[in-house]
């Protein structure tokens, strides 16, 4: 079975991209953070046997952008259609009139999805219609099919708490079935930031991620330490405080 990743995506650009963690965040630091995204996922698409393919925003400029950040041997097609909705559907029916005969659909805002995640994804769907991957705000960040089904995307609205509990409403209004694979944070706000930086301390992978040592490199914090005994309490405050980085003067 031809099988297809489509990493769906707005190309990364300063002052347009990731524009929910300023002043967090400057514009050149969101569209770098939104290129490491990239590349994270980048990476565990390619680690599987599936087709990638990049469904990219062309308002924000030509492909030939994404393809030094994510490689040339993708296929890239210039998203279609005035609705977030529309465009996701528009997206599968490009794959699908190619010959892929199962395909997910991933953003770009999970750079903590993992090889597993994807492989269970297309395990589903082996025996359901449609399969999700739920984000913890109450959207998803993955949504897979084995050929194209209109009821998923017909909502008016995105970006709010129940896009994935009206979608799954419109869909088994439809009698079509659902499953679902790992359920993964979203990175929008200066909020799911810092949670992530936390889930940096305590797994390894992500602090060997490329959005995890990007974080490291342009967290920092001021510290007066006002003790004697300054080594043993500067050590002690760089493990609690990673990934911020001490400044000492």
């Amino acid at each position: 079975m031809r099988q297809a990743i489509i990493i769906f995506t707005r190309i990364p650009v300063r002052g347009k991209t990731k524009t929910r963690m300023m002043p967090h965040l400057t514009p050149e630091q969101c569209a770098m953070l939104h290129s490491c995204f990239l590349r994270d996922i980048v990476r565990v698409c390619e680690s599987g046997n599936a087709e990638i393919f990049v469904s990219y925003a062309p308002e924000d400029g030509e492909a030939l952008r994404l393809q030094k950040l994510m490689g040339k041997k993708k296929e890239y097609l210039a998203q279609r259609g005035k609705t977030l909705g529309e465009r996701m559907l528009h997206a599968f029916e490009d794959v699908f009139e190619r010959g892929v005969q199962a395909a997910v659909l991933i953003g770009t805002d999970v750079p903590e999805i993992g090889e597993s995640c994807i492989r269970k994804a297309f395990w589903t769907l082996q025996e359901k219609d449609l399969v999700f991957g739920r984000t913890a705000d109450g959207g998803y960040y993955l949504v897979g099919m084995k050929k194209p089904h209109r009821e998923a995307f017909g909502l008016g609205e995105y970006g709010h708490g129940r896009v994935l509990e009206e979608t799954l409403r419109e869909i088994r209004r439809a009698g079509l079935s659902t499953g679902f694979t790992e359920t993964l944070h979203d990175m929008d706000t200066p909020d799911d930031l810092r949670g992530f930086r936390e889930r940096m301390r305590r797994e390894e992978r992500l602090k060997k991620s490329v959005t995890g040592r990007y974080l490291a490199k342009i967290s920092k914090i001021s510290v007066i330490v006002p003790v004697y005994n300054e080594r043993k309490t500067i050590e002690s405050l760089q493990k609690e405080l990673w990934p911020y980085r001490i400044l000492l003067k």
